[in-house]
């Protein structure tokens, strides 16, 4: 009885003593925007937080980041330093990626122990006599943030290009390399996309160049490395478009897209003569998507014209432009989805979505002969890798499941077999027996099944009220697949079930799927997670004490507009780099992305829309209310989603907030939308998360209250 006495004053000592280390939240100070539009008038009270040039701005962040990392580590003590070792310990230090060739060379790269980047080789012959050509660690060692684009070789295999980004903005600057003499030529365009191919003079840069201030891609230059001159070849004027140049598989052409999120339009020359003049494929109309791959003496035209899921069409070169000339080659079918082609000499090789699953399929291109790769699980993705030679029977693809790591083949298209060249290695001992992966569907109010897609350890039982992560997304059509992922077993190994709502807004079943989400139809992704949720809880697969949510960029929007309406269905939530400022950034036409995202929520601008963006608008919709636990995490140099969104939902939030649990930014100050970069720095934001949510598990609300003002 003494012992248990002791014990108990031991416990409420070591309790008072984590009390009093408790800091208070830090607070933003008010600056009251009087905002008004059709009539209608809002006051926003944090207007101030998007000046970045205001030292008590960034002072604030500082205190905000210092406020975060005081907090889990008084609620977890060393938690998240040994789920960071965790996860660093699943990442092989030491791997390669499967050789590719292209023109004379075969192409791969390698991760060396602790290094953070790739360091690329080729070889000709024989890989034992493979060469660095570029070393990405090398062009990182004076960044704190790095991001590699992509690098494109000349055809005669004697100049590459390479694009970076230091800063985390999507701004990138453009260097062109002798592959002979390993040095760079001294070639430097700033400021552009990250976006660029050579054409086949083998001194001629095509690449595409972004708006200084709203960060939209709309003009196409070329510049000759010999006479330095740059000319802009194509400025695209609608401000819902973006453009890009690629050149095709065939090496015959170069295509200029201009696309929005519900029309296209291609343009094309020449590749051994970048100085013609681009050709329209074919007019842009509303509401028509189409890509255009070269077959050779063809085209292929992947078109959702008359077809929502998309049809194939075939048409003979110089008589495109006319749509009575394009022929069905693949028609439509209402539960196929056609994704991406990647075609060659004499086979069509389609990624499509059938049943939420995504399937490789070809086609042989003299009988239409189709064949699917098979594989056996129920529930994986699969997808085309790089691809570059045209003339070949072989296609290279990606494997992979919940429970089973990245397969690398290459499928005989003629012989129809595949050919394991990689499999990934977890190391650890990691075990795929041990999981499971299950993929069930659940009613949403209006009776629509809404797929959900589970991983669990299998020695779990389902059905006892687990703690459960559901992550969500549910925009642009963007659907989150049933890929493999090391990370999220530093979470179900400690019990908890893994699970993706596949909601409307994403393309899981399609682009009607996709349509059901957007525009007037939005709150459909947002109900969509909740009945999900209410669904897991009622069924005994979790508890709302034990039920968390995870989301980012439009993911975040998706959490902020559903714990506004349901706080108590969950215990805690994370939004990444969070959209949630949605009517104010929408009213914005100066701010990165805002015109073209004008076909995903329409145009505040037009009262109806207006109307409805507020009506579901997180900050926006803040009430005094008990709310779960919050991270919200941010990046000072986002494009994408401006760091004051969750910055100001934040301050909103605890202004509100009745239940006094954590609620918490942090603020990459050297990073952007996909916060730090690098192999292993990009898991310690990871780990604080995983920290953040093990840390409500049990936790009773230790947050001191901010004062009002």
């Amino acid at each position: 009885m003494i012992k248990t006495i002791l014990m108990f004053i031991c416990i409420l000592l070591s309790q008072s003593i984590k009390a009093a280390k408790v800091m208070p939240a830090p607070k933003l100070h008010l600056q009251p925007q009087v905002l008004i539009k059709h009539g209608h008038k809002r006051i926003d009270p944090y207007f101030n937080a998007k000046d970045r040039d205001d030292k008590k701005i960034i002072d604030y962040l500082l205190a905000e980041n210092k406020y975060a990392t005081k907090t889990v580590k008084d609620l977890t003590g060393n938690l998240q330093n040994n789920i960071f070792k965790e996860l660093k310990s699943r990442v092989k230090k030491n791997s390669n990626s499967v050789p590719y060739q292209l023109g004379d060379y075969h192409y791969f790269y390698k991760y060396k122990s602790d290094k953070e980047y790739r360091v690329h080789y080729r070889y000709k012959k024989n890989k034992k006599n493979a060469v660095i050509f570029l070393d990405e660690n090398n062009l990182a060692k004076k960044h704190k943030f790095f991001k590699f684009s992509k690098y494109d070789i000349t055809n005669n295999n004697h100049l590459m290009a390479y694009a970076t980004d230091t800063i985390g903005r999507r701004k990138y600057s453009l260097y062109v390399r002798n592959l002979q003499t390993k040095k760079d030529l001294g070639i430097i365009i700033k400021d552009m996309t990250g976006n660029f191919v050579w054409a086949n003079d083998n001194k001629t840069i095509f690449y595409s160049q972004q708006d200084p201030k709203t960060l939209r891609w709309d003009k196409i230059y070329k510049f000759n490395i010999k006479t330095k001159k740059t000319v802009l070849v194509y400025a695209e004027k609608d401000n819902k478009f973006d453009v890009w140049v690629t050149r095709s598989k065939t090496k015959k052409h170069i295509f200029i897209t201009s696309k929005s999120s519900e029309a296209s339009e291609f343009q094309y020359i020449d590749a051994d003569k970048p100085n013609s003049n681009f050709v329209i494929f074919h007019k842009r109309q509303t509401k028509h998507l189409y890509e255009v791959y070269d077959g050779g003496d063809f085209f292929y035209i992947l078109s959702n014209y008359k077809s929502l899921n998309f049809k194939i069409f075939k048409v003979a070169k110089n008589k495109h432009k006319k749509m009575q000339n394009w022929k069905t080659y693949i028609p439509h079918h209402a539960k196929t989805y056609i994704v991406e082609l990647s075609p060659f000499r004499d086979f069509l090789v389609a990624k499509i979505r059938s049943e939420g699953i995504d399937k490789i399929r070809v086609i042989e291109n003299k009988t239409k002969r189709q064949t699917d790769i098979p594989f056996a699980e129920r529930v994986y993705t699969s997808y085309i890798k790089q691809n570059p030679q045209f003339d070949t029977e072989k296609v290279r693809i990606g494997y992979e499941s919940m429970v089973t790591p990245t397969q690398i083949y290459d499928y005989n298209m003629r012989k129809k077999n595949l050919t394991l060249l990689k499999q990934e290695i977890i190391p650890g001992g990691f075990d795929r027996t041990k999981y499971a992966t299950t993929r069930m569907n659940i009613p949403a109010r209006d009776k629509t099944l809404i797929p959900v897609t589970l991983l669990y350890k299998k020695s779990l039982n389902l059905k006892n009220k687990n703690p459960l992560l559901l992550y969500g997304y549910g925009s642009y059509g963007h659907t989150i697949k049933p890929y493999f992922d090391q990370t999220k077993f530093s979470l179900v190994d400690r019990g908890f079930i893994y699970a993706i709502a596949h909601v409307r807004g994403g393309a899981i079943k399609g682009r009607k799927w996709y349509l059901a989400g957007k525009y007037l139809q939005k709150k459909n992704t947002f109900f969509d997670f909740i009945d999900v949720a209410k669904n897991l809880v009622k069924n005994s697969y979790t508890t709302p004490e034990k039920l968390f949510a995870m989301g980012s960029s439009a993911g975040g929007l998706l959490i902020g507009s559903v714990i506004n309406q349901r706080p108590d269905l969950f215990k805690a939530v994370v939004a990444g780099v969070p959209f949630v400022d949605v009517v104010t950034t929408m009213l914005d036409d100066s701010l990165p992305l805002t015109t073209s995202e004008y076909e995903e929520w329409g145009n505040p601008n037009i009262k109806k829309y207006y109307d409805y963006m507020l009506s579901y608008s997180p900050y926006d919709n803040i009430k005094k209310q008990k709310y779960p636990a919050i991270l919200a995490t941010s990046g000072l140099h986002d494009s994408q989603v401006q760091y004051w969104e969750p910055t100001k939902w934040i301050a909103k939030l605890r202004d509100h907030d009745q239940s006094n649990q954590a609620i918490i930014l942090k603020t990459e100050m050297s990073a952007g939308h996909g916060g730090k970069s690098g192999r292993y720095r990009s898991l310690e934001e990871l780990a604080f998360n995983y920290a953040f949510l093990l840390s409500q598990l049990t936790a009773k609300p230790t947050v001191k209250p901010t004062v009002k003002k």
